[in-house]
């Protein structure tokens, strides 16, 4: 028996994993299940497969889980649906470079097909930048001696380099692109003279999936953000001028203020060591010299300590106001989503009732279309437009005797 539980559980853990990729069936490109629909007006349901096996997948999509892709029931365990398994370290290839591969051969797709790709630069101080400024870089196109190479070559400072995606006009090396999963490529590490992007992987499925689904026009303008943090907005770049200049100043103001410092206390030593000469005053200013310099020792380790415990009081209230914020916060976000939830659910109650509301006569479902077009089929009325009867109560010979029924 506890095998038999075992085996169930196992099963049923399968079928609770699912993929946010898979491969459109009707086009051939990858799909990100947030963005995938189940059916296209003018073209029908959409099907979707495995990476990995090939097999038929479901897309679920509701208001409360995370949209995905989930394997039909099956016995045999698919090393991409399972990502215990793809992630194993005997395993072929591993998730992260499957999705970079795929994102490597569907933004070279979109190039070549001439989808207008406008890569964006958006302002590497975002989070201090008011404007959120960005830029948009329209790519230059020569159709007649254009290629594009995946997996290219490059020598750069002396080293052999390879670059994911790269444009080639007239055997000039004009742009690359290259695919970001985890970490980002080093700025020093490609060259100067052509302009290189760096992509999400999932940003260029997600347009995939979109131009899949009808949402994009051959000729729209698609922006695709840059991830590269060399793009200053000039409102950041002349606060950054203005900040480096005070520090500046604030550098150069210390510094005069030390050799003063310094000359005087050059003076007043020279002053002491002229005093000093004197037989009779040197002992005595040297005590005082002693005692000067412990008080003023004693009087540095005071302040020190005070400041110091001023800056851990200082940084205990604000630990505490900020412990004190995130508790309201997260206060009010679990209130929103209970009061979410219980709308949904009240929606879907009410929508569960009047789908399920029946013929008061024959106690069944019953056509509630609006103007249905009626026809005669096994002496019942039926609605060509919900595939429902119009009613049971009424019988073949009242379509005949009125020319059309009227609804109970």
């Amino acid at each position: 028996m506890l095998y038999t539980y075992l085996n169930i559980k196992q099963v049923n853990k399968r079928r609770m994993e699912g993929t946010s990729h898979a491969i459109n069936k009707r086009t051939g490109s990858a799909a990100l299940a947030e963005y995938s629909i189940k059916n296209i007006e003018g073209i029908g349901r959409q099907e979707y497969t495995c990476l990995e096996c090939e097999q038929k997948l479901i897309l679920k999509k509701g208001d409360i889980n995370k949209a995905h892709f989930a394997h039909e029931a099956q016995d045999k365990e698919c090393s991409y649906y399972s990502k215990n398994l793809a992630d194993a370290p005997g395993a072929k290839i591993k998730h992260a470079e499957r999705i970079h591969q795929i994102a490597i051969q569907e933004l070279k797709r979109l190039l070549e097909e001439d989808y207008n790709i406008n890569p964006t630069r958006r302002c590497s101080a975002l989070k201090d930048c008011a404007n959120y400024t960005t830029e948009v870089v329209e790519l230059e196109h020569n159709h007649r001696k254009t290629v594009y190479k995946t997996e290219y070559p490059i020598i750069h400072e002396g080293r052999k380099r390879i670059a994911d995606l790269v444009r080639i006009d007239e055997s000039e090396l004009k742009y690359i692109f290259e695919i970001l999963d985890c970490n980002r490529t080093n700025e020093n590490s490609r060259p100067t003279d052509c302009e290189w992007f760096e992509f999400y992987a999932d940003d260029i499925i997600k347009i995939r999936t979109k131009l899949d689904n009808g949402e994009y026009k051959m000729t729209d303008g698609i922006e695709l953000d840059c991830q590269r943090l060399i793009f200053k907005c000039r409102e950041c770049f002349e606060s950054e001028k203005a900040k480096l200049e005070r520090e500046t100043k604030i550098i150069e103001e210390q510094r005069k203020k030390a050799e003063l410092v310094k000359k005087e206390k050059e003076r007043i030593l020279s002053e002491l060591q002229k005093k000093a000469k004197m037989d009779n005053e040197r002992k005595k200013i040297m005590e005082l010299e002693i005692k000067e310099r412990q008080r003023i020792i004693a009087q540095e380790r005071q302040e020190r300590d005070r400041i110091i415990e001023l800056e851990q009081k200082k940084q205990k209230e604000l630990q505490k106001l900020a412990e004190k914020q995130r508790m309201k916060e997260r206060a009010i976000y679990q209130k929103q989503l209970e009061e979410e939830r219980q709308k949904a659910e009240t929606k879907r109650k009410q929508e569960l009732e009047k789908k399920e509301r029946k013929c008061k006569g024959c106690n069944i479902n019953y056509c509630k279309c609006k103007m249905p077009d009626l026809i005669n089929r096994n002496n019942y009325i039926m609605c060509i437009t919900c595939a429902k009867r119009k009613c049971e109560c009424q019988h073949i010979t009242t379509f005949f005797g009125r020319g059309i029924a009227t609804t109970p």
